[in-house]
């Protein structure tokens, strides 16, 4: 099945769930109950491949949980159907792993916090029948799921009043590139945020090429990679986007990272690369904010990710966090805190400040991309200001990116290429930690290049023009004021 009969597909059974009225009447809804569907049928047609290729594999799901034993009897509807769905549920629930099966326990932990919001059984059965058409059980049938699924996962979040932190597989390609992830060098990767999983499929797809043997496969893909996520919706569309691009057995926990004190961190909790891009601007409950030592206690989300990746960070790791302004100007409290601490104990080494509309349409707040290491402290922060390139210039004024204009990898080609020796230049500067004050790294551009690099030449002379008009209608309008209130 090719990309637009899928795309037709999941159009079909979302129609159908616009029928369910209150069960379903948020359109975000639509994509996560479908995906738990599809979640148990890709994984089915996976399992059914390895049973075929492995002599003598076992399959981890017990017989009466399999997609092909349950849902595919097209002559169970109805009540019947709904009353057999609540039973897998509860069996789902009550899975315990196994040795060799401890992928039952994110079944375990789907079912047991995501509903079925479908309430008529026969209108259940036609989207089973609709996913059932839908097949998992090729490369090319994971690649053409795959590219349809992220479209619809950012349709999703654009049609959320209150959306989802999404990254652009852009940005995190990019995070990916630079912070170098080696699992033949013993890295562990982990995304303690990790939505619809982007780092961590990023993370695979630039390891893959290091794949030299079966072990080596078997150590990528089932042991090198790691996350967390804890809202069940992003986390049953994020473990099926992970599968459909080839992390087939993902390490990936339904859990808040922020919910274990850091004081109770093993070693299984450290790793190697720690790359995220956590919600901001959320306030954590109080339970969760007291997870750390008193004097980091705080409700902001991303402060409270930012110190927590400092200790869960291995020496000689690495980390890539993307951040708002705020935090980095941010000059009292727990804020000034975790900053000194940052740049005291670890080495904060590159600050990129993306462009202001890297995020757009969901979010036009400002945002950067934090660098550091587990190495040394800080003794200078190389800062590169990206903007908007030429390829997305409008005949506007503002040129910014958009849904139709979304950041592309190329966009970084000239980023990732400075990273190499951090010159400075137009676009790039070097600040020693001594001529920090406060604390305080919202530092600008030296060079203030902002508007040149903004905006081609003929953007600039229609600005001009267009900020004259304006001027000359001012001026006229004084000079009718002046002739009515004072006659010649």
């Amino acid at each position: 099945m090719n990309g637009a009969e899928i795309k037709a597909k999941l159009k079909e059974a979302k129609d159908l769930m616009k029928k369910e009225g209150e069960t379903l009447k948020d359109t975000h809804q639509h994509l996560p109950q479908l995906s738990w569907m599809l979640f148990l049928k890709c994984f089915d047609d996976l399992e059914k491949t390895n049973s075929l290729r492995t002599r003598g594999y076992e399959e981890i799901l017990p017989e009466e949980l399999r997609w092909r034993t349950w849902a595919t009897d097209k002559k169970i509807t109805g009540k019947l159907l709904l009353k057999q769905v609540n039973e897998l549920f509860e069996k789902f629930e009550s899975l315990e792993p196994e040795k060799g099966k401890e992928m039952r326990n994110v079944f375990s932990a789907i079912f047991r916090k995501m509903p079925n919001r479908i309430s008529d059984g026969y209108r259940f059965r036609e989207i089973l029948n609709i996913v059932n058409e839908i097949s998992f059980s090729t490369k090319d049938d994971l690649n053409n799921f795959a590219q349809v699924y992220k479209d619809e996962l950012f349709e999703m979040v654009s049609s959320s009043d209150n959306p989802y932190y999404y990254t652009p597989r852009a940005v995190a390609k990019f995070i990916v590139t630079a912070v170098n992830p080696d699992f033949t060098k013993g890295d562990r990767v982990f995304d303690p945020a990790s939505g619809f999983g982007g780092f961590m499929i990023e993370s695979l797809q630039h390891m893959e090429k290091l794949e030299d043997s079966a072990e080596s496969r078997k150590q990528l893909r089932y042991e090198t990679i790691h996350a967390n996520e804890k809202d069940v919706d992003t986390f049953v569309c994020g473990i099926l986007n992970m599968m459909a691009n080839g992390i087939w057995s993902p390490n990936y926990s339904l859990v808040n990272s922020l919910s274990k004190h850091t004081r109770d961190f093993s070693d299984d909790d450290m790793y190697e690369v720690i790359i995220t891009n956590p919600t901001h601007g959320g306030d954590e409950d109080k339970s969760v904010a007291g997870n750390v030592h008193s004097q980091y206690s705080t409700k902001d989300t991303t402060l409270l990710f930012l110190h927590r990746i400092t200790k869960q960070l291995k020496d000689d790791g690495r980390a890539s966090m993307i951040v708002p302004n705020g935090l980095l100007f941010d000059e009292k409290g727990v804020g000034r805190q975790i900053k000194e601490d940052l740049i005291k104990n670890f080495n904060l080494h590159t600050i990129v400040r993306l462009a202001g509309t890297t995020f757009s349409p969901l979010s036009d707040v400002d945002m950067n991309v934090l660098f550091f290491d587990k190495t040394d402290s800080t003794s200078e922060i190389h800062y590169y200001q990206m903007s908007v390139p030429e390829r997305v210039r409008g005949k506007g004024k503002n040129p910014k990116y958009s849904k139709t204009k979304p950041p592309e990898f190329d966009d970084f080609t000239e980023v990732l290429e400075w990273m190499k020796d951090k010159k400075d230049n137009e676009t790039a500067w070097t600040v020693k930690v001594e001529d920090i004050k406060e604390y305080n790294l919202d530092l600008k551009n030296p060079n203030d290049v902002e508007e040149t690099i903004d905006l081609s030449p003929h953007e600039l002379i229609q600005q001009i023009i267009s900020d004259e008009k304006k001027t000359l209608g001012l001026l006229e309008d004084v000079e009718n004021l002046i002739n009515t209130e004072i006659p010649k």
